[in-house]
């Protein structure tokens, strides 16, 4: 990680650049562009770490796993839209289910709305409440239009708009001691008793409509700096 000394040393360089207003114009925007990628540097680092080939899931949080745990593969899907590509997974903890989704946009594209926007489009039968924010995570609450007594807990992790992960299925209880945990950067366990009683459903909506109505993903544009 680099020292925010570091950033503003750069910048100042860059500042004492240039004679003519054209190039003043170029360096302050270099330099801008300078101290967004050092601030976001500096930023916790977040991530749920899913391996699927050992079945084991953690949450990191700058650089500290606040859970892991290992399970059993049940069933897994892959479905390939235009300019995204989507991983479903479903896996046994202890005698109960949870679910792991990846949403990755190909090279050139990226989920350009906000993430709230995102999650009403792919889990259009849910509304949803922002529970907490840190880093790149973000725990929802999602509501079902169907039924008012339906909820599931949501983690979603949005890397820099190109990658999104899902989880989903553990209960209340649980869901709001992690979100502690991520708050108080301490340890949490998960036990046999607190997860559901019944199997999680795959309950997101990935198909065409996402994609040509929604415009879920955009292309990057390259803009001139001049």
């Amino acid at each position: 990680m680099l020292p925010k000394q570091n950033s503003a040393y750069l910048i100042s360089v860059l500042l004492s650049m240039g004679g003519n207003s054209m190039v003043q114009t170029v360096v302050h925007k270099l330099s801008y562009s300078l101290f967004l990628i050092f601030a976001f540097i500096g930023c916790s680092t977040t991530h749920i770490d899913f391996d699927t080939q050992k079945n084991n899931v953690s949450i990191v949080l700058d650089g500290k796993n606040l859970l892991q745990m290992r399970g059993t593969a049940l069933w897994k899907n892959q479905i390939n839209l235009s300019h995204i590509k989507i991983y479903q997974y479903k896996y046994k903890f202890y005698s109960n289910i949870i679910a792991y989704e990846e949403a990755i946009a190909q090279d050139g594209y990226f989920f350009q709305h906000p993430l709230n926007k995102t999650v009403s489009i792919v889990f259009p039968k849910f509304s949803y409440k922002v529970l907490y924010r840190i880093g790149n995570f973000t725990f929802y609450e999602l509501l079902s239009k169907e039924s008012k007594k339906q909820s599931f807990y949501l983690l979603v992790e949005n890397i820099n708009k190109k990658r999104l992960q899902f989880l989903y299925g553990i209960d209340k209880n649980s869901f709001y001691s992690l979100m502690d945990a991520c708050k108080e950067h301490k340890k949490f366990t998960l036990h046999k008793s607190t997860f559901l009683k019944s199997e999680t459903q795959i309950i997101s909506q990935w198909n065409y409509k996402n994609i040509i109505l929604d415009t879920l993903v955009g292309k990057h544009r390259i803009k001139s700096i001049l």
